[in-house]
């Protein structure tokens, strides 16, 4: 995901108790928001991922204390121009995605990857459990790094090498696997039900054959690896979120359903009790 690291704008603190849960839905399991929440508002669920920047030691061990793993994200090849990396990463960058305002890191560059490994560093320190490894796809034949996929995965052997404790959680990548078999520790699959279009600003369904064509995938994985998969979904109707929630169950998918900008905890879910 291409996500918008908002850290100048000020977002309210929202409890999760006051949402809704999917009816159908499976047991608490991923979590994913950008935005700044209670860290006591976040309970029971496996794996928790967060904007590091808007929490300090304190909160972070609440979390923890409350939920299985709690990680921090980070793009390793894109930064967006809100980011407090934007300066540091912008000498480094080599292309833009215009969909979320960011810039495309030139990860062969020495530079660009001490960047990235000294953050990494200050979210160990901070206390988390891991870190959120997005946009892995963009070294793919039809990313915008086509050709630098050596260069990704000798970072990713740099930060397991580094932190060999760390909980690495790739989102997609999937056409790595082979490669990060002894890399990462879960996988995140987004948007395999929904989709979101950026030119008409609206959510919509994946196409049926790319849907297909993913599923195959998936089920590929799961006689591969046995990492846990998670799926992202997104939508803001409520009518929809209940049909994904319930063929995403049928696939025996742990997942999570939220809004696009990942700003606020989804507006379908409340506490377990």
């Amino acid at each position: 995901m291409r996500l918008i690291n908002m850290l100048l704008v000020i977002w309210p603190v929202l409890s999760v108790g006051e949402l809704i849960y999917p009816t159908g839905a499976t047991e608490k399991s991923l979590f994913v928001c950008y935005g700044k929440i209670d860290p006591n508002s976040v309970v029971g669920y496996k794996l928790v991922v967060l904007e590091a920047g808007h929490f300090n030691f304190d909160d972070i061990q609440i979390f923890k204390n409350n939920n299985e793993k709690v990680i921090a994200y980070i793009s390793l090849t894109e930064v967006n121009e809100n980011s407090h990396l934007f300066q540091e990463l912008e000498p480094y960058c080599m292309g833009e995605n215009t969909n979320w305002n960011s810039r495309i890191i030139n990860i062969a560059h020495k530079g660009a990857k001490e960047v990235l490994l000294n953050e990494i560093l200050k979210i160990e320190n901070q206390g988390f459990d891991g870190v959120f490894l997005d946009n892995l796809d963009n070294v793919s034949h039809w990313g915008m790094l086509k050709g630098k996929e050596k260069e990704l995965i000798n970072l990713l052997e740099t930060i397991r090498k580094k932190h060999p404790q760390f909980y690495l959680c790739q989102n997609s990548g999937i056409f790595l696997n082979g490669q990060l078999a002894d890399l990462t520790d879960a996988i995140v699959i987004e948007s395999l039900v929904t989709n979101y279009d950026f030119e008409k600003q609206d959510y919509v369904l994946r196409e049926k054959e790319s849907k297909k064509q993913m599923l195959k995938k998936i089920k590929h994985l799961k006689t591969t690896t046995d990492k846990p998969i998670y799926a992202l979904e997104y939508t803001n109707e409520p009518v929809t979120m209940a049909k994904v929630a319930k063929e995403l169950s049928s696939y025996k998918l742990q997942f999570y359903i939220t809004q696009i900008n990942l700003q606020y905890p989804s507006q379908f879910l409340k506490q377990n009790k």
